[in-house]
């Protein structure tokens, strides 16, 4: 299945903005450039795609109110009036191929955004809801089949703030009591068509979206919730109760992540220490060098990166990934690996790994295993894409540049190796 993602007027992005969604994603450029926006929007285009308005402001992302999310053109009155969130799809097989869309538009409520219409199309269906009163949920749905109106209604109760999914439940309900006068195989195909479009929808998890600066090491850990965080609190809790509950899901969990820290150089088993009897605190310890030590004393770089491990290897398969920054205090060796860790996943897992980052061991390792055709069941290049993100005069622009069957990259614009150029002359002297 191809996916992409939609937005328009958001931000620094002022045009419409169609971004290629790949297994394998990899987002690079300077800062200020909107590639955390990307990644914000993708989360909330899940949301989209089940009728739900999303947090802006949830956790990891900190968008703000409407002004600062509404692309603002310079001068006044120039802020957007409405900005637009979708994401498009195209699968099936060469004799069947559908094709989906979905969009939301979102306008301001109060000072902050509020989804006030959402649209599907999927093959020759289209579904149009609109909430026309700040502030209330009831809708105003429309239908079509193949251009012609099959149901419509002015008083539907969809809420919008709720990620439950039982807005569908309401409009299949509703469709289910608009029989159009004509036979009953035309009826079945309406509806057929209606729980297929609907379904498409929900047919993956909402992403996990991991933060820039994980949490902090403890040398003790006192039991609580283990609620999921993008900074990873949670994960020693998570690993503590799976030590004590399923211990055979844990050793299989520790030994994949056991496996990163070899091929990273940081360590080679991950063991939870308990201190007493279950419930009573207990430690993260690693082994280097075939010594056991406290999570805390074996340098930065594995509290930050074990949150983005665990969260890998012990996901369901086809689950989404938002990570930035995910080589924050590895050495180029761990963030090589790291490279060859996300695509060994896509490919046998099935995840999407959507990545900003700024490591180029990361990149090339991922480019190198794809060449190499790394894995018993290695990546293709056509599942990875690298989209350069590039500023000027206050507008971004998504370059996506792919790989050929060497791993070499294509259609590659000027300023993606610029820089680099520019510091090897400097380097060598040259003007």
């Amino acid at each position: 299945m191809q996916q992409t993602l939609v937005i328009d007027g958001i931000r620094c992005f002022r045009d419409k903005q169609q971004i290629p969604i790949k297994p394998v994603t990899l987002l690079v450029g300077e800062n200020s450039a909107g590639k955390s926006t990307v990644l914000a929007m993708l989360r909330a285009a899940w949301d989209v795609d089940n009728i739900a308005e999303p947090d802006f402001n949830e956790e990891p992302f900190n968008l703000g109110s409407y002004n600062t999310i509404a692309h603002y053109h310079g001068g006044q009155g120039k802020r957007a009036q409405e900005f637009h969130i979708g994401s498009k799809a195209i699968g099936g097989t060469k004799k069947d191929i559908w094709l989906r869309r979905i969009e939301g538009t979102f306008k301001e409520e109060a000072g902050q955004p509020a989804l006030t219409k959402w649209t599907l199309s999927d093959s020759d269906f289209e579904l149009d809801v609109e909430w026309k009163q700040q502030g209330k949920d009831v809708a105003s749905v429309v239908g079509r089949m193949n251009g012609a109106v099959f149901a419509q209604t002015d008083e539907l109760v969809i809420p919008r703030r709720r990620r439950t999914g039982h807005a569908f439940l309401g409009l299949e309900r509703m469709f289910f009591g608009a029989r159009p006068g004509e036979s009953p195989t035309v009826w079945v195909n309406l509806m057929n068509t209606l729980s297929r479009a609907l379904r498409r929808t929900r047919t993956h998890s909402r992403p996990i979206a991991s933060a820039p600066v994980r949490s902090r090491p403890e040398r003790t850990y006192d039991p609580r919730r283990d609620v999921r965080e993008p900074e990873g609190s949670h994960v020693p809790m998570t690993l503590a109760t799976l030590f004590v509950s399923d211990p055979a899901r844990f050793d299989r969990v520790a030994k994949s992540i056991a496996e990163y820290g070899a091929a990273a150089g940081l360590f080679s088993k991950l063991d939870v220490k308990q201190l007493g009897r279950v419930g009573d605190p207990f430690q993260l310890a690693v082994t280097v060098d075939k010594y056991p030590f406290n999570v805390t004393d074996v340098g930065y770089g594995v509290s930050q990166v074990l949150p983005i491990l665990f969260e890998t290897l012990a996901s369901e398969e086809k689950q989404t990934f938002l990570l930035q920054q995910p080589e924050v205090h590895l050495h180029p060796k761990a963030q090589a690996a790291l490279g060859s860790l996300v695509a060994a996943q896509a490919a046998e897992r099935l995840h999407t790994f959507v990545i900003e980052t700024h490591s180029d061991y990361l990149v090339d390792r991922v480019r190198t295993d794809v060449r190499t055709k790394k894995g018993p069941n290695p990546l293709s290049h056509n599942d990875v894409v690298i989209l350069y993100f590039e500023r000027k005069a206050g507008r971004a622009t998504i370059h996506p540049i792919y790989l050929d069957e060497e791993a070499n990259l294509v259609d590659v614009p000027a300023g993606y190796r610029q820089f680099f150029i520019d510091e090897e002359r400097r380097l060598l002297g040259i003007e």
